[in-house]
């Protein structure tokens, strides 16, 4: 199969790009910060709070709900 070459490098070494649903120029751009719609004002985030750390603790109390729901599906009712 051949692939397709661009004039666009992308940033990543370990992406590879199959079909068009994603375009390098907007994964570049999310990697970059500078999508729409990824401010923390998009997220409605109190002054003085981080994305990153927000999406850090989301994932924080996702991880532990679904370890708790484990713990209650093994049981047999």
């Amino acid at each position: 199969m051949k692939r397709s070459t661009s004039l666009f490098s992308m940033s990543f070494e370990t992406l590879t790009l199959e079909g068009g649903l994603f375009v390098p120029e907007m994964l570049d751009q999310v990697s970059r910060g500078d999508a729409e719609g990824q401010s923390p004002a998009d997220y409605h985030l109190a002054r003085g709070l981080k994305l990153n750390d927000e999406a850090s603790r989301s994932f924080q109390i996702a991880k532990a709900a679904f370890k708790a729901f484990g713990r209650y599906s093994d049981k047999s009712i």
